[in-house]
């Protein structure tokens, strides 16, 4: 029999009791599976699919957190807080997960170092990813993050034109819930980009001509 945990590490894939006690439940794409501010409860386990972590500002403007797949789980942290949800989840494709409840999670993590061992260091990662993001939306204007966010998708290693193709394809409207801003900001910042030389744009894709430029354009702080 398969494991349905493949995807995680040592310590989750190997547990017995968790494939035993866990829930498992498949959400089809843009389904909302938790809602922010909800009262915090079960921890969520993917298995198969992505989804978005995403809040809402003051003004009930959509801001995008991060995205996560196969291996990785969401819920924990209003489980061991027993506070509310901190942001909402939505399910970026059809998505399968196995659910535990609190107490579950809870007993899990006292019986298991090795699984808390994890998931210290998977909520480390969260904080360094989103304390990153925090600087800059704080230090970079949107330009920069744009070039930035285009520096982390284009190759390492240029084709035979010395250029740096972008994967996979910037969505606009994606990007710009995730750099908290409007498509035609997005749009803008690509056309100037474009115009200076350093992007060239082919249909929707884009390549990276000049990449000191483009790392300069980052660098500007």
């Amino acid at each position: 029999m398969t494991n349905k945990f493949a995807s995680f590490s040592e310590a989750i894939r190997r547990n017995e009791a968790l494939r035993k006690i866990a829930v498992y439940k498949t959400f089809d794409a843009k389904t909302t599976i938790l809602n922010e501010d909800d009262q915090g409860g079960s921890v969520y386990f993917i298995l198969e699919g992505k989804v978005n972590i995403t809040g809402y500002s003051s003004r009930g403007r959509e801001i995008w957190y991060s995205k996560l797949g196969p291996g990785q789980s969401f819920g924990e942290m209003a489980a061991l807080t027993g506070g509310l949800r901190s942001a909402s989840v939505v399910a970026a494709e059809q998505t399968k997960t196995a659910i535990v409840t609190k107490a579950q999670f809870l007993l899990l993590l006292e019986n298991n170092p090795d699984i808390s061992m994890r998931l210290l260091r998977e909520l480390v990662f969260r904080l360094d990813k989103t304390t990153n993001q925090l600087y800059e939306r704080v230090a970079l204007n949107m330009t920069m993050r744009m070039c930035s966010k285009i520096l982390s998708q284009c190759a390492q290693v240029p084709n035979k034109d010395g250029e740096y193709p972008v994967f996979p394809n910037l969505v606009l409207a994606q990007v710009a819930r995730q750099l908290n801003t409007d498509r035609e900001n997005i749009s803008r910042a690509i056309s100037e980009l474009v115009k200076d030389g350093i992007l060239r744009r082919d249909g929707r894709k884009l390549f990276v001509v000049n990449k000191p430029a483009l790392k300069a354009k980052v660098e500007e702080v």
